[in-house]
């Protein structure tokens, strides 16, 4: 079937075709508060700000998964009105690059390859997070950017580079939390 979100130029025929219009429905009436849609995940109850991110990675994501931003999906010399009007960003595995220490989004919801779904960037949001030392200085997480990347978890630290961690469960390993994010980042000299 094709792209069933295939955008129109202006003076082309409209030819809607009924899953494109299916999906439109039932986005609409999730949005509108009338129950789950059948097509859409039910989203995490976060209390944030959350913004569309596009998985470009080649795995499917579940909820509460780590993406770094790379890029806006839109950028001004491309579609300088979508650039200025839906703010959506091209979401990565963590790498060693300074940029996603600090900018990266939690899942609000799974996403496959290629699917574009909302991301908290800042609020609360649960989390999975790496404990690797049970002390109480390590209040803040940030992303794992070792070989793999973690896209799983966020890793306990001194630091605070990206989130701070509200509460944990206690113990060594991948625990649940919840977090903060959009910390100030600091810098030591």
């Amino acid at each position: 079937m094709g792209d069933i979100f295939k955008k129109v130029q202006s003076g082309d025929p409209l030819n809607i075709p009924a899953a494109t219009y299916n999906a439109f429905v039932a986005a609409a009436k999730a949005h509108a508060g009338q129950g789950p849609s059948t097509t859409a995940p039910q989203t995490a109850n976060v209390m944030g700000s959350t913004v569309p991110f596009k998985n470009t990675t080649s795995l499917a994501l579940p909820r509460f998964s780590i993406l770094c931003i790379d890029s806006p999906i839109f950028t001004p010399s491309e579609n300088l009105a979508e650039f200025q009007n839906n703010i959506a960003f091209n979401g990565v595995a963590p790498t060693g690059n300074y940029w996603h220490i600090a900018n990266f989004g939690v899942l609000a919801v799974p996403l496959k390859p290629g699917a574009i779904g909302p991301a908290v960037v800042h609020g609360l949001t649960p989390v999975k997070v790496e404990v690797l030392q049970d002390e109480e200085a390590y209040q803040f997480a940030g992303v794992v950017t070792a070989n793999p990347a973690r896209t799983d978890a966020l890793r306990a630290q001194f630091l605070n580079w990206g989130a701070r961690i509200l509460w944990r469960e206690s113990g060594l390993g991948i625990k649940w939390a919840i977090v903060r994010l959009s910390n100030p980042v600091w810098y030591l000299n």
